[in-house]
């Protein structure tokens, strides 16, 4: 394991799920145009976004990301779609656990799974690209 790599990794991954706001953003404005009250309403949801998201996603990747990393790492396992899959369990878990027992309405769940499954997808393959794919390029060329 690079451990530089792999600091780089951490710091940038979770910022990864700002592609997700861009998102919601386009949204707002394909839907409501440049309507005042609704730019004010989407610059509050991507403050909290920011707060909310990216927050969470450097929690996830500390506490639990590094350690599955520092598995796969012992166990040689590299490829993407291990990390991937791996990732998108990891944050439907949290999302479950978080959903559960509460009276939260169904769409909302929805929305939150989905929400979690792309932003898990995005943090993961950049975690994997700064982490794993690059230094596996610079260990296959040393051997």
């Amino acid at each position: 394991m690079n451990i530089e790599r792999t600091i780089k990794a951490v710091i940038i991954s979770p910022w990864a799920t700002m592609l997700m706001l861009l998102y919601m953003l386009f949204e707002s404005l394909y839907i409501h145009g440049f309507d005042p009250a609704a730019l004010l309403g989407s610059f509050l949801v991507a403050t909290m976004f920011i707060f909310g998201f990216v927050s969470t996603a450097y929690l996830i990747v500390i506490f639990v990301g590094l350690p599955v990393h520092w598995l796969f790492d012992k166990f040689k396992l590299t490829h993407w779609l291990t990390y991937l899959f791996t990732g998108f369990l990891i944050a439907l878990s949290w999302q479950y656990i978080l959903f559960f027992n509460s009276e939260i309405p169904e769409q909302l769940k929805t929305s939150g799974y989905s929400t979690y499954g792309v932003c898990s997808v995005l943090v993961t393959l950049t975690f994997w690209f700064i982490a794993v794919k690059s230094h596996n390029k610079a260990s296959q060329s040393d051997g």
